[in-house]
C-alpha cells in the first residue's frame, strides 16, 4: 500500500519545526506559500493587487501554521531591527574626504532616531544585498554610486524593500532620491571660465565611468553638451583615465582652461598626479593653464596650489537620504520625493584671467 501523501499542513508545520517557528519570518510564508515576498507584504497590508488565488493561498499557509495576518505582522514588527545601511561601494578609500562626511552625518541623523547604522563599502552581489534585508540586519538602505541603468534598484524594487537613493537614474518614476545637479555645474565651471577671457577650454571626464553608465560622469557630459551650446567659445571634449595621455592632450590642445569633471583617486584619474603631469610638461597653474574641478572643498582648498572648485552641500544630502528613509519606515510618509541640489563656486588660486 503506498504512503499516505502529507497534507499542505503537515508540510508546513514539519519545516516550520526545523527552523523554529518562534522566529517566522515574512520570508517563510513565501517560500512556503511558493510566492515572493512583496507578494506576503502586500497580503499582509490588505493591498487588492493579488489574484485571489494567491491570496488564498498565502492564508492557507499562515492559517496552517496558525497565524492570522495580525499576529504575523505583530511577530514581524517586535523583530525589527531598527538598522539602517549606507551602500556606498569603494575601489579606493584614498582621498575621498566625502565618505568620512557622508558616515558621520548619517550616523548622526540615525542615532537621534534611535536606528543603528552601518556602511557597506564592499561590492555586493544581488544575493548578498538581498540577505540585507532577509537576516533582519537592516530595514532600509540608502544606495549611492548610482548608475543611469542600475541593477541594484531593479532588485530592491522588485522585492519592494525600503531605499531611498543619493544619485538617480535614468528612469526615475516611483524613486525617492536626493542628487546633485552635475549638468549645472559643468555650465557654471565654464560661465567662470569664460568670465575670466578663456576662448578654449578642455573639459576632462572619465571615458570608463561615462561608457558604464555612471551617473555623475553621464550627466557631467550632457552638462558639456549644454555648455557648448550656450557659450560661443571653442570646447574641447576628452574622455581619459590615463595621467599622462590626458598631461599630454592639454598641451597639444593648446587650451588654456581645463576642467576636470568625474576623475579624482576613486575614479580613475588622481587630481594632484595630473596636474603634476601637467606643470612637468612645462605648463604653469595658473599662469599658463587654469584649472577648475568638481572636488571635496577640503581636499580642494588644501592642496599646495588651491583649486577654484565645484562642491555641492553633501552635509544636505546625508542629512535628507538618512531622514527619508527613516520617516518611511516609520511610517510617516510614503510620498515620492526628488530633490537636486544645486553647485556652489568657490574661487582660488587655480583660475586666472586670461589676456
Amino acid at each position: 500500500m503506498p504512503p499516505k501523501k502529507a497534507s499542505n499542513k503537515e508540510i508546513a508545520s514539519n519545516e516550520v519545526e526545523k527552523e523554529n517557528a518562534a522566529d517566522l519570518t515574512i520570508d517563510d510564508i513565501a517560500r512556503l506559500a511558493g510566492v515572493s515576498v512583496s507578494t506576503v507584504s502586500r497580503i499582509l497590508n490588505d493591498k487588492p493587487d493579488v489574484a485571489r488565488a494567491t491570496r488564498q493561498r498565502v492564508k492557507q499557509v499562515m492559517d496552517d501554521l496558525g497565524f492570522s495576518p495580525h499576529s504575523l505582522a505583530q511577530r514581524l514588527a517586535v523583530r525589527r531591527s531598527r538598522s539602517i545601511a549606507l551602500v556606498y561601494p569603494l575601489a579606493d578609500m584614498e582621498g575621498r574626504a566625502d565618505v568620512a562626511i557622508f558616515i558621520g552625518k548619517a550616523a548622526f541623523a540615525a542615532e537621534a532616531e534611535n536606528y543603528l547604522f552601518s556602511f557597506a563599502a564592499a561590492s555586493l552581489t544581488e544575493s548578498r544585498l538581498l540577505s540585507l534585508y532577509r537576516s533582519a540586519q537592516v530595514e532600509g538602505v540608502i544606495l549611492m554610486e548610482i548608475h543611469m541603468d542600475d541593477w541594484r534598484v531593479e532588485v530592491l524594487k522588485q522585492n519592494n524593500y525600503p531605499f531611498v537613493m543619493i544619485g538617480r537614474c535614468a528612469d526615475n518614476t516611483d524613486l525617492s532620491f536626493i542628487d546633485f545637479d552635475f549638468e549645472a555645474a559643468i555650465v557654471m565651471a565654464v560661465d567662470h571660465l569664460v568670465g575670466l577671457g578663456h576662448q578654449r577650454i578642455g573639459f576632462f571626464n572619465s571615458g570608463k565611468l561615462y561608457q558604464d553608465g555612471y551617473g555623475p560622469a553621464v550627466r557631467c557630459a550632457l552638462g558639456y553638451e549644454r555648455a557648448r551650446e550656450a557659450y560661443p567659445v571653442e570646447l574641447r571634449h576628452f574622455e581619459m583615465d590615463n595621467i599622462q595621455e590626458a598631461a599630454a592632450a592639454v598641451l597639444e590642445s593648446k587650451v588654456s582652461a581645463v576642467m576636470l569633471g568625474i576623475l579624482g583617486t576613486h575614479f580613475g584619474l588622481p587630481i594632484p598626479e595630473f596636474l603634476r603631469a601637467v606643470q612637468h610638461l612645462g605648463r604653469r597653474i595658473p599662469e599658463d593653464l587654469s584649472v577648475i574641478c568638481l572636488q571635496d572643498d577640503a581636499i580642494a582648498k588644501n592642496m599646495l596650489r588651491p583649486l577654484t572648485s565645484i562642491t555641492f552641500d553633501i552635509n544636505v544630502a546625508a542629512d535628507w537620504a538618512t531622514h527619508t528613509l527613516i520617516n518611511r519606515l516609520e511610517g510617516r510618509y510614503s510620498e515620492v520625493e526628488q530633490v537636486i541640489l544645486p553647485p556652489q563656486l568657490n574661487i582660488r588660486e587655480s583660475t586666472l584671467l586670461h589676456p
